[in-house]
């Protein structure tokens, strides 16, 4: 035993007075254990465990009835509907109606504060199994009652018992607090839910009598929990939807030119959606990581054991069998492995604490996940396995007992650095799929997201402006809202006389329209966006005009000006023959093609744009105008969107100014894409780095060993160039056979991989020589540079050193 306590000091003392052979091994093993750990930890929580705050998922099943516009579901039932829609469900079990949203408290110092609003059926926490852990059942709410979560108990009323009856102001309006109830995280929403909650309430037939209307695109759910095993069938929802049709005047219209498709999915896999393929993508990177960091190391510590042989011979010699001198060597390689683990729960900790701004919407309940026992215990299997396979690569004793033979200089027959080209043999083609498959998407992404816009969108600032109207409604409405809309843009012209004011969209906006679009000589609706532009938008922010022309002042409101992307489903022969043809949109309206514009791409909607003349639109449910607009500023100008809206009151106390700066706004909606890349990106580079520390290591440890050999070469008069070369040609010719087996394999790899995401881009087999180049350009200095450093030394001077 005292010798195994010898050697495990002898590895701590390694560990704290060699930190160049220390360090590398731990950060590079912790980092990526940190890594897997992450990733092991998220499956457990997201894939495996029961969901929290819900009693038996597996009974519950979430219910849509949408209809696709531009790619997009949006979901017919909502709060006003869902009290028919219940009577459909009855049969097969207890329903619920969940919505989602955000408000802000108000009584309260930080009134930015966010929260996590639900708005749900009466009794819906009972349905999921939510704990109530303070006050009166939701069963009987009204319209003035709310519940907060648990969080929002402790962080806002520091857990008062008498929290009961207090009265709490949201941006929503005055409400009296009946309850608390466990913080929930397992939402069937895209949009992770907040720590601090708050509960609305509602009686789904009281509902449906007051707003009597239904809003399209609703994002609420219905949820069932189910009394038998069948589910509803879709000639029951249809039948429900016969129903409906007949009631709303505007569902039927809209039926004539949607397919409404009811849809029912088990609540874990609603509430999962893509994450599952997500995460088991992420564990398969970072098993590939690992698998690399392994590698990596394992080549090192195999150079660190052959410096060492004499010493193992002697060892054998008195006794010690292989497994010995294997559990001797763990011993020593202990502290390393302690290291990394504590290196890696640390990390993991602190990447389970940014995981909601690093994931965003793309993975669910990040807010609940914490290490547990079950992660420790896998970090402690993982560091086990590491550890074994680091003590492997012991020589045999046949070999041990030649080494007393041998003379200890230069490299020994005996060595067999097979085994040490091998592991450098996979690692690099491990790290060149690696390289290869995110680089490629790393390239894409990157020229998606920056380059190849079709249009250049300036210093340029949103502005949506809306006014109460003080007088009723004439006979000449478009009259009256074409006079405010002028009125408007002269208004802003003199308050900004530098800037370019235009009427309706910018390039880039969150206010779109989608439309249905169709040819009267053809049959098929296609799905557009709808933007509405002033006649010099295309000329401002460099959009082409292929065929035809731009707008003009007076040009009819039926007039349009297509995409070509759009021109060509309509046309696909000749787009430019639909000049001065009529279109049909959403309804009866014909508008008459006035041109043709190049291509623009929408952030938000993979589906082609059209163009239509700016104009006001009367809102008659708030009896208001609302306007749009566009100020392109000289570039450089800094800008604040409060004090543009503030500017914008200045001249009228009753207008209602949403202002947002148009980079903001891109900032905002690819904030998603960018963190997505710039993962993509970390990891191509982290898998480069570990090639390169694995090419450095094997070729230092190569050029150490052979100093004898080297230095008896220069003495003889050899060159450098030629001894630097005769070290480095059976390297590169492992790093060329590895990359060029990494580009096939990639190649084959990444058609499986697009089959399974439809979102990559094309494989590209000019991106994969470029980045194959680029790899080999960067592997050369790690190849030479070791090498060199001991072949510009003076011949003599290293052989009396040996």
């Amino acid at each position: 035993m005292m010798l195994y306590w010898q050697r495990f000091s002898f590895g701590l003392h390694r560990l704290l007075l060699q930190p160049k052979f220390s360090l590398p091994v731990v950060v590079s093993l912790g980092l990526t254990l940190a890594a897997v750990l992450t990733v092991l930890t998220l499956c457990n929580r997201i894939l495996w465990q029961p969901l929290p705050g819900i009693a038996q998922a597996d009974e519950l099943s979430v219910h849509q009835l949408s209809f696709s516009v531009g790619g997009m579901q949006l979901n017919l039932i909502d709060a006003a509907s869902f009290a028919v829609y219940q009577e459909a469900l009855a049969p097969y079990g207890d329903s619920g109606f969940l919505l989602q949203s955000t408000t802000r408290l108000t009584d309260q110092a930080d009134s930015k504060a966010s929260l996590s609003e639900f708005t749900a059926s009466s009794g819906f926490t009972e349905l999921l199994g939510l704990p109530l852990l303070l006050g009166n059942s939701t069963k009987q709410a009204s319209t003035q009652d709310v519940w907060i979560s648990e969080s929002f108990w402790h962080s806002q009323f520091q857990r008062r018992p008498d929290i009961v009856g207090q009265p709490l102001q949201l941006a929503s309006g005055d409400y009296l607090i009946r309850g608390v109830l466990q913080d929930f995280y397992a939402t069937p929403f895209k949009d992770p839910a907040l720590s601090e909650q708050v509960w609305h309430f509602f009686q789904p037939a009281e509902t449906m009598a007051a707003q009597g209307s239904f809003s399209m695109g609703s994002s609420g759910v219905a949820i069932l929990r189910q009394h038998q095993e069948a589910l509803p069938t879709k000639n029951d929802i249809l039948h429900w939807l016969e129903q409906l049709k007949e009631q709303q005047p505007t569902v039927a219209m809209l039926a004539q030119h949607f397919d409404f498709v009811p849809e029912a999915t088990d609540y874990r896999q609603y509430l999962l959606r893509d994450s599952q393929r997500l995460l088991v993508l992420l564990l398969l990177v970072t098993l590939a990581l690992l698998a690399m960091a392994t590698l990596n190391l394992a080549n090192l510590l195999l150079g660190h054991y052959q410096g060492r042989q004499h010493e193992f011979a002697v060892q054998s010699f008195c006794g010690s069998s292989r497994n010995k001198l294997r559990l001797l060597v763990a011993c020593e390689n202990l502290p390393l492995v302690l290291a990394a683990m504590l290196l890696g729960m640390l990390g993991c900790l602190w990447l389970l604490q940014w995981l909601p701004e690093l994931a965003g919407s793309s993975l669910p309940l990040v807010q609940s996940i914490g290490l547990d026992v079950t992660s420790l215990l896998l970090l402690c299997l993982l560091s086990l396995l590491l550890l074994a396979i680091f003590s492997w690569p012991v020589g045999s004793t046949a070999l041990l007992s030649e080494q007393l033979q041998s003379s200890g200089k230069g490299r020994a027959q005996q060595q067999k650095p097979w085994l040490q080209h091998s592991l450098l043999l996979a690692q690099l083609i491990l790290s060149g799929c690696m390289v290869f498959v995110a680089g490629m998407i790393a390239v894409t992404a990157y020229q998606d997201l920056y380059h190849n816009w079709g249009f250049d969108p300036g210093n340029s600032v949103q502005v949506r402006l809306e006014q109460p109207l003080v007088s009723t409604y004439t006979d000449d409405e478009d009259g009256l809202v074409r006079q405010h809309y002028t009125n408007w843009q002269q208004q802003l012209a003199e308050l900004w006389p530098e800037a370019q004011v235009l009427a309706g969209a910018a390039p880039i906006t969150n206010m779109l329209s989608v439309t249905k679009v169709q040819h009267p000589e053809q049959e098929l609706a296609i799905d557009a966006i709808s933007m509405a532009v002033d006649p010099a938008y295309f000329a401002s922010f460099q959009t082409p005009i292929l065929y035809g022309r731009s707008f003009q002042s007076d040009d009819p409101i039926e007039s349009v000006i297509l995409e070509h992307r759009l021109a060509l489903l309509l046309s696909p022969d000749q787009p430019e023959q639909l000049l001065g043809q009529s279109i049909q949109m959403l309804g009866e309206r014909h508008y008459q093609i006035i041109g043709i514009a190049g291509n623009s791409k929408n952030f938000l909607m993979a589906i082609p744009s059209l163009y239509l003349p700016a104009t006001g639109a009367l809102n008659q449910a708030k009896d208001s105008i609302v306007g749009q607009f566009t100020l392109l500023f000289p570039a450089g100008q800094q800008l604040l969107e409060a004090d543009i809206s503030s500017a914008i009151q200045s001249l009228d106390a009753s207008y209602q100014a949403d202002v947002m700066l148009v980079h903001s706004l891109w900032q905002l909606i690819t904030a998603e894409q960018r963190m997505h890349l710039a993962l993509i990106a970390v990891l191509a580079g982290i898998s480069l780095l570990l090639a390169l520390l694995g090419i450095a290591g094997v070729s230092r440890q190569n050029s150490q060993q052979r100093r004898y050999e080297l230095a008896i070469r220069l003495a003889t008069g050899a060159s450098q160039q030629q001894v630097l070369w005769f070290l480095a040609r059976l390297p590169l010719a492992l790093i060329g056979l590895g990359l060029g087996t990494a580009a096939l394999l990639c190649s084959v790899l990444y058609q499986q991989l697009a089959l399974q995401l439809p979102g990559l881009p094309d494989f590209s087999s000019s991106n994969l020589l470029l980045l194959n180049a680029l790899l080999l350009l960067a592997a050369l200095p790690a190849l030479l540079l070791p090498g060199w450093q001991v072949i510009r030394r003076d011949p003599m001077q290293s052989l009396r050193s040996l």
